[in-house]
C-alpha cells in the first residue's frame, strides 16, 4: 500500500512495500511517512538527552544559586557598610533598639562569651597584664576618637584551635579591623 492510498482511506498507519532508510520493515505514519520504529528510537534518544540535560541543569542551577547568594550577601553587606558610614547615628540607634527588643538574646550571648573567657583563662595568668591591655585600648579610643577593641590573636573558640585569655594572646585593633577579622587567625604578613 502506498502512502497516498492510506491518506485517501483516512488511515493513520500503513505498511509499505519497502523498508525505511535505516532498514526497518515496519508500519509508517500516513500523514508524515515516518517509520514507526525510527520515531520510537528518536524518542528514546530524546528522553535520554532530556535526562542528561536535566541533570546538567540541576548542577548548573545549584552552582548558580550558590554564586548568586554569595554575590547578594556581598552586595547587602556593602550597602549596609555604606549606610553605617553615611548615617552613623541612625545605625547606632538601630543597634541599640535591637538590643532593647532582643534583650534575652543579647544577655545569653554575653553570658556565653563570659563563660568562654573564664574557661580560656588559666589560673597562672596574670590578670593585671590583661587589665592593662584593656586600659590601653580604652585610652587609645579616648585619645584618637577612633574606637579600639581588644582582640584574641588566636580565637577563644575555633574549629582549628582554641586560644587562651592571656596577655600574650591579646592585641589592640580598631573596631573595624576586629569586625573584619571575625573568628579567624590572621596570617603574618
Amino acid at each position: 500500500m502506498t502512502r497516498l492510498e492510506a491518506i485517501r482511506l483516512g488511515l493513520k498507519l500503513y505498511k509499505p512495500d519497502t523498508p525505511c532508510q535505516l532498514g526497518h520493515d515496519c508500519d509508517r505514519r500516513a500523514p508524515s511517512g515516518d517509520c514507526v520504529e525510527c520515531q520510537r528510537l528518536r524518542g528514546q534518544a530524546n528522553s535520554a538527552n532530556r535526562v542528561r540535560d536535566n541533570e546538567k541543569q540541576k548542577v548548573y542551577s545549584r552552582r548558580y544559586r550558590e554564586r548568586h547568594r554569595e554575590r547578594e550577601r556581598a552586595r547587602v553587606a556593602e550597602t549596609l557598610r555604606r549606610y553605617r558610614e553615611e548615617h552613623p547615628e541612625k545605625a547606632r540607634a538601630a543597634v541599640q533598639a535591637s538590643k532593647k527588643r532582643n534583650r534575652p538574646l543579647y544577655n545569653a550571648h554575653d553570658a556565653k562569651r563570659r563563660a568562654m573567657k573564664a574557661a580560656g583563662t588559666p589560673r597562672w595568668a596574670a590578670a593585671s597584664e590583661t587589665r592593662e591591655i584593656y586600659k590601653n585600648a580604652r585610652s587609645l579610643t579616648e585619645l584618637t576618637g577612633i574606637e579600639f577593641q581588644v582582640d584574641h590573636i588566636i580565637p577563644l573558640v575555633s574549629d582549628k584551635v582554641c586560644g587562651l585569655h592571656v596577655a600574650w594572646n591579646l592585641q589592640i585593633l580598631t573596631a573595624r579591623e576586629n569586625a573584619a577579622k571575625h573568628n579567624r587567625i590572621l596570617e603574618a604578613a
